[in-house]
C-alpha cells in the first residue's frame, strides 16, 4: 500500500513546476500548443498526440489514476479535464497544486488557454487563436445552413448528436452555420425520425479512426436516401481528432466548413 504524507499544497512557482502530470487528451494538446510541453512529465492512458507522447510515462485513466506512479514521478502539479476528487485528494497528500479545466464549450477552451498563459510565463496561444479566427473568417461567407453532428451511432437505431452548449456549436456558429439538435441536452440521443424532424442541411458522422470510412459513408448515404434525405448531404469525418476539443480545433472547424460549403 502506498502511504503518502498529508500536507497542505502550496502553489508551485512557475519555474519550479517542471513535472506536471496531465489527464485528458484535450489538455495535453494545449500544453503542447501553448509551449509548455517541456513541463509535462506524464500523461493519462488515452492521450495519443502530439508526436513523441508515447515516450512519456502513463499514469492510468481519469477514473483509475495510479497514485503510486504519480508519486514515483516526483510530480510538481496535477492537471485534469474536469474536476476529479481522487486527483484533488492525491495532490493534497503530495503537497502539490491541482488544477482542473473545462473543455465543454469553445469559451471553456479559451478560458483554459487563459489559465495556462497566466500560470506559465512561456505559454502563448496567440497563434492558436489566430488560426481559429482565420478559419472563421475564411468560411463565414462560404458556408451556411445547419448540421446535425452524429458522435455515436448505436445498434438500437438511435443516434447521439452533438447538441447545444458544446464546442461544436461554437465552431459551427463561427463559420456562419447552426447546429441541428434538440433544445435540451448537450449530447442527446435522437431517433431517425428525430433527425429528419430537425431537417438539417447536412448530416455529419464524426467517426475518428474509422477503418473503412468510404464504406461507412456508402452505407449511411444509402440508409438516409431510402428515408428521403439527400445522400449528397451525408458526410463522414474520420480524422482522429474530431472528438477532441484541443489544439486541432481549427482543423475540426475547417472539416465542418467543407461539409457545409455547398449551401
Amino acid at each position: 500500500m502506498l502511504v503518502l504524507t498529508s500536507c497542505s499544497p502550496e502553489p508551485a512557482a512557475a519555474g519550479e513546476d517542471s513535472r506536471a502530470v496531465v489527464f485528458g487528451p484535450s489538455l495535453a494538446e494545449m500544453f503542447h500548443e501553448g509551449g509548455a510541453w517541456s513541463r509535462v512529465a506524464a500523461v493519462d492512458a488515452y492521450t495519443s498526440w502530439p508526436a513523441g507522447v508515447e515516450s512519456l510515462p502513463r499514469v492510468g485513466g481519469y477514473l483509475d489514476p495510479s497514485p503510486e506512479a504519480i508519486a514515483a514521478l516526483g510530480a510538481t502539479s496535477i492537471h485534469s479535464v474536469g474536476w476529479n476528487l481522487r486527483l484533488s485528494e492525491l495532490a493534497a497528500q503530495l503537497g502539490i497544486p491541482y488544477h482542473s479545466y473545462s473543455f465543454d464549450t469553445l469559451e471553456d477552451v479559451f478560458a483554459a488557454c487563459d489559465s495556462l498563459e497566466n500560470r506559465y510565463p512561456e505559454v502563448s496561444f496567440t497563434a492558436f487563436r489566430n488560426r481559429l479566427d482565420r478559419v472563421f473568417r475564411d468560411h463565414r461567407g462560404q458556408s451556411g445552413g445547419s448540421a446535425a453532428l452524429v458522435v455515436f451511432h448505436g445498434h438500437d437505431g438511435r443516434f447521439t448528436l452533438a447538441g447545444k452548449g458544446t464546442f461544436y456549436q461554437g465552431l459551427l456558429e463561427g463559420i456562419g452555420c447552426s447546429i441541428a439538435a434538440p433544445e435540451t441536452g448537450t449530447y442527446p440521443d435522437v431517433s431517425v425520425e428525430g433527425i429528419l424532424h430537425l431537417n438539417p442541411d447536412a448530416l455529419v458522422f464524426l467517426a475518428p479512426d474509422q477503418e473503412y470510412p468510404d464504406e461507412l459513408l456508402a452505407r449511411q448515404r444509402a440508409f438516409w436516401e431510402a428515408r428521403g434525405f439527400p445522400p449528397e448531404r451525408v458526410f463522414v469525418l474520420s480524422d482522429d481528432f474530431m472528438l477532441i476539443p484541443g489544439a486541432r480545433l481549427p482543423d475540426i472547424g475547417e472539416r465542418l466548413a467543407l461539409c457545409l460549403s455547398f449551401h
